[in-house]
């Protein structure tokens, strides 16, 4: 529902955009999007084989990957394979990863699959150079293990861990942020350790700028994709290297950018929510909802960094998925075979005792 309230406002939004051909021509591509992954959940497909279905497809994919950087030269500041850019390259590798660590919990091929294919993605990743997506990796394999841990201990749903999360990271910023720069810029001081410099490879002006356009129009943002790209384009009018972007590199900016801070509240709404079914997943296959929470948490933080909230990339469709997933198998007529998605089932002994006589009867 609360997806829906956002794509309703992003349809609205078409009406004040800055562009309304672009905006309306981009807003029916992303619906069509949406609908093609979610509508067929709406029917009894079986969700058994879907991990097992992810890490094929993404086994081709890293095998191509793997072509393409073995036979050509690498770019100035790392590889970019196939893709555009390295840092897609790299959040490609990093989802890969999360999927095949999951994969080595099952027996056979599956598990040989998985160790082949993550040896290659961490090789891939590597040379990509793409530090972020290293690092927010490591971080999301830790971070998806203690929220779930949480959850069975408090007995309660991520979302509201990850409430009190960002509660206690928003008062430890007030309250030591003029006496911490790690506490007061998280990211400016991870960019430090990684890069040697605040900027987080130049984003910081990058969301300066974006920043004073936002508050151009601050409430009802400048239209749903109406920003970059379009003739005329508001972007013009940056300063520097920023002028040559396409994007705010931060889904969070994003989202306040095109629809402002109306609509931004409201798919965060949908982010909070989606990851409320994830503790019924849980308790059916805890295995299978630390799959699911490790990749939501990589898209979440990811989006700290890059733009991939509501856009055409394929981390983004992982996400719709996940949601999906976690709404099918949190329904109470839903069980998760365990033979059925792959594991050995339990072999219980059956327990043999003499004839009851008629007297015991």
């Amino acid at each position: 529902m609360s997806l829906a309230a956002y794509l309703l406002f992003a349809a609205a939004s078409i009406g004040w955009a800055y562009s309304p051909d672009y905006s309306f021509s981009r807003y029916l591509v992303q619906l069509f999007a949406v609908i093609l992954v979610l509508m067929p959940y709406a029917f009894p497909v079986s969700t058994a084989h879907t991990p097992q279905r992810l890490h094929v497809c993404c086994a081709i994919a890293v095998a191509i990957t793997a072509v393409v950087v073995s036979t050509t030269p690498p770019g100035p500041v790392g590889h970019t394979g196939y893709f555009t850019d390295k840092q897609t390259m790299g959040m490609f590798c990093g989802t890969v990863i999360i999927i095949s660590a999951h994969e080595l919990l099952f027996h056979g091929w599956r598990r040989l699959l998985a160790v082949v294919v993550m040896c290659v993605a961490v090789w891939l990743i590597l040379e990509s150079q793409s530090k972020a997506s290293l690092a927010i990796l490591l971080l999301s394999l830790v971070f998806s293990g203690f929220v779930l841990a949480a959850c069975k201990y408090f007995r309660t749903t991520p979302p509201f861990v990850l409430g009190v999360i960002v509660l206690v990271l928003s008062g430890l910023s007030l309250a030591f942020g003029q006496f911490s720069v790690t506490l007061k810029d998280p990211l400016g001081s991870l960019s430090y350790h990684l890069y040697g410099d605040y900027t987080v490879t130049g984003r910081s002006y990058i969301w300066d700028f974006i920043n004073y356009q936002i508050s151009q129009a601050p409430w009802f943002g400048w239209g749903f994709h109406s920003y970059w790209g379009v003739p005329n384009s508001p972007n013009n009018a940056a300063p520097g290297f920023i002028r040559g972007m396409s994007s705010s590199h931060s889904g969070y900016l994003e989202l306040k950018l095109d629809t402002g801070s109306v609509g931004y509240w409201i798919f965060l709404v949908f982010v909070y929510s989606s990851l409320h079914s994830l503790e019924m997943v849980r308790r059916k296959d805890p295995a299978r909802a630390w799959l699911y929470m490790t990749l939501a948490s990589y898209v979440i933080f990811l989006n700290f960094i890059d733009s991939v909230w509501i856009s055409l990339n394929g981390l983004w469709i992982l996400y719709l998925i996940i949601v999906a997933e976690g709404i099918r198998i949190a329904q109470p007529n839903h069980s998760v075979s365990n033979s059925a998605a792959g594991r050995r089932p339990i072999r219980i002994k059956p327990q043999f005792s003499r004839p009851i006589s008629q007297n015991q009867r």
